[in-house]
Order: C-alpha cells, then sequence, then structure tokens
C-alpha cells in the first residue's frame, strides 16, 4: 500500500522540527552553551513515520499529544498569569492588546493543526496502512494467480 500524503506531510514535519531543535543544540553549543532540547529525538518518529514504521506512529501521538496538552495548559493559565507572560517580537517586547491577541492567537493557532494530526494518526486509514488490528488485507488465492 502507498504511503499517504498526510502521513508524508506529518512524517516531514516532524524531521523539520527535530532539525530545528538539534540546530539550536549545536548553535548553543558552538557559543558555549548548553541546551538539552529533546525535540530532537523527533527526527527518528519523523523517519519512522515515512518508513512506514508502527512505533513510530505511537510516538508521533505521544509528541502531538505531549504539546497539546502543554500549549493548552499554557492557554488556560494566561488569565491568571498574564502579568507572568512576555512576548517578545524580535527584540521588542509587546504590551496591551497586542500582547494578549498574540498570547491567545499563537497556542490556539498551533493546537488545532496538532489536534488534527493526532486524529490522523488515529484513523482507520492510517490503521490498514500500518497494518494494525481491525484490518484485515485482501487475501489472493495463489491458484487464482496461477491461472
Amino acid at each position: 500500500m502507498k504511503r499517504p500524503i498526510g502521513l508524508t506531510i506529518i512524517g516531514f514535519l516532524f524531521v523539520l522540527g527535530g532539525a530545528l531543535a538539534l540546530f539550536e543544540i549545536v548553535w548553543d553549543l558552538s557559543h558555549r552553551r548548553l541546551n538539552l532540547n529533546f525535540a530532537a529525538l523527533m527526527i527518528p518518529v519523523g523517519i519512522g513515520l515515512l518508513k512506514g514504521r508502527s512505533s513510530s506512529r505511537s510516538w508521533a501521538k505521544f509528541w502531538i499529544g505531549f504539546f497539546v496538552v502543554l500549549l493548552s495548559a499554557l492557554l488556560l493559565a494566561y488569565p491568571f498569569f498574564s502579568e507572568s507572560y512576555h512576548i517578545r517580537v524580535g527584540h521588542e517586547e509587546l504590551h496591551g492588546a497586542m500582547r494578549h491577541i498574540v498570547a491567545v492567537t499563537i497556542p490556539i493557532l498551533l493546537i488545532l493543526p496538532g489536534a488534527f494530526a493526532w486524529k490522523y494518526l488515529r484513523s482507520r486509514k492510517l490503521d490498514a496502512f500500518f497494518g494494525e488490528v481491525g484490518y484485515s488485507a485482501p487475501v489472493q488465492n495463489e491458484k487464482s494467480e496461477a491461472e
């Protein structure tokens, strides 16, 4: 079965996110700073998704779920701790209404595609691709092939 395009996109996004985290680690090391960014572990998950490994599917659901829960918690905490949030664009810190708009909009814009990707990774279409329980592949009769 051909790899679904949605899985290909998610796999490449995992590789890209992991590569950016790895770049940040190397950049900080070159400037004599230690940075332990566990998002670099998304590289093997993305490669595994592209290769069709079901264990990578489970890890991808974990990573996506983790980030959606984390962003949701930050979004829900904002009304109570908004004075503790510092939002910068470049070197300039945002204040007033713009700060509130950005603090609420960015997590929502990240949660929605994350939730969609998590739901897609749980779909029956991917069950069929990964050959997991609940999917029975069509069985071809050897005699009919020989004829």
